[in-house]
């Protein structure tokens, strides 16, 4: 398991951004190898969550809270208090969101070569032979 995208991928969850995130790439990089870990001022996640997430997000592996017991760590850690990891599998989930058609989306038309998309979008100007996704936001 690849602890330290798990840490970032809860973190997320939890707050709705990466712990790292710049608006330039090179300086996203830099804060993910020179910059300690923050937190929001405001408090989004329990102390209990930033406490797995900071445990997790050590720049030296050997130092994580899973370098040596792994997942066994993670499972005892209070984040996770009343899983029972032997049932986790039988587990009825609290929500299950509704099924969505996603061929709703997607379309046969080709891109227009000088816009990227039909109708003149110029979000995505991708290979104009590839395929429309109708609604999707290209990043």
């Amino acid at each position: 398991m690849d602890w330290w995208t798990f840490s970032i991928f809860l973190y997320e969850l939890l707050h709705g951004a990466t712990p790292f995130k710049s608006s330039d790439n090179r300086v996203t990089l830099h804060n993910v190898v020179g910059q300690p870990l923050s937190f929001l001022e405001m408090l989004l996640a329990s102390l209990v969550a930033q406490d797995l997430i900071q445990g997790l997000l050590v720049k030296d592996p050997k130092r994580r809270i899973t370098y040596l017991k792994g997942v066994t760590k993670i499972k005892q850690h209070p984040f996770f208090e009343g899983i029972n990891w032997a049932l986790v599998r039988r587990i009825t989930p609290p929500h299950v969101p509704d099924s969505i058609n996603f061929s709703q989306f997607w379309s046969k038309e080709k891109k227009s070569a000088k816009s990227g998309l039909p109708g003149g979008n110029t979000r995505n100007k991708g290979n104009p032979n590839d395929l429309v996704y109708h609604d999707f936001e290209y990043f």
